[in-house]
């Protein structure tokens, strides 16, 4: 399990987005799930853009930290 992040300033103050997941697709999922009602409300011209270019600006943009268990 690992905890991934992705930065968001584009136009606005930086806005922080965290999720876990087991792996780098999973954790591009969450992130675009999270990062849905900020992108409609402050990027409207992103739900023109095509999945693949979704997922392929998550993916880097997106920081990975592996978390271990105690």
């Amino acid at each position: 399990m690992a905890k991934y992040s992705f930065d968001c300033d584009m136009d606005h103050d930086p806005m922080h987005f965290e999720v876990e997941a087991e792996d780098d697709d999973s954790a591009v999922k969450k992130l675009i799930e999270e990062l849905g009602p900020h992108s409609e409300e402050h990027h409207p011209d992103m739900k023109d853009m095509s999945q693949e270019d979704l997922e392929k600006m998550v993916r880097e943009g997106m920081h990975k930290e592996e978390v271990t268990a105690v």
